[in-house]
């Protein structure tokens, strides 16, 4: 694939029109292996980054909604807008965990189900089951 913005992906989400929205650290192209934190855009046909957004946080799992909106579950679900990276919508009474990548120690207490097309998700834990709508 080439340049994909990123040193190390730690999630990943398919995004309309064969375009991969990643999140990770780092920068192939610089060589540079920092905590910097992004989210990319990337054309699996063209072959090449749209975009490259700098976050203040790790945002964990992604789940596409449409082509301009992705939900986030670290720590707690957020909206984010895929363009500027901004949080849209947060709910930071639902709890989730702190996983940010496949490759974890942390125990996966959190159970997630996303409903794209009905714009509604689901968080389970050991204490509760929670059901929000958005947009």
């Amino acid at each position: 694939m080439g340049d994909i913005g990123l040193w190390e992906v730690n999630n990943a989400t398919f995004l309309p029109d064969s375009r991969l929205l990643m999140s990770g650290t780092g920068d192939q192209d610089k060589e540079d292996a920092s905590e910097e934190i992004a989210l990319v855009v990337f054309d699996l046909e063209a072959l090449e980054i749209r975009s490259r957004t700098i976050l203040d946080a790790p945002i964990g799992p992604l789940f596409s909604i449409d082509g301009k909106h992705v939900l986030a579950f670290y720590e707690y679900p957020r909206l984010l807008d895929i363009e500027s990276g901004s949080v849209i919508l947060s709910w930071p009474e639902i709890l989730t965990d702190k996983t940010n990548s496949s490759i974890s120690f942390l125990d996966h207490s959190a159970k997630i189900a996303v409903d794209p097309i009905n714009r509604r998700f689901a968080v389970a834990n050991e204490e509760s089951l929670t059901i929000a709508t958005f947009l």
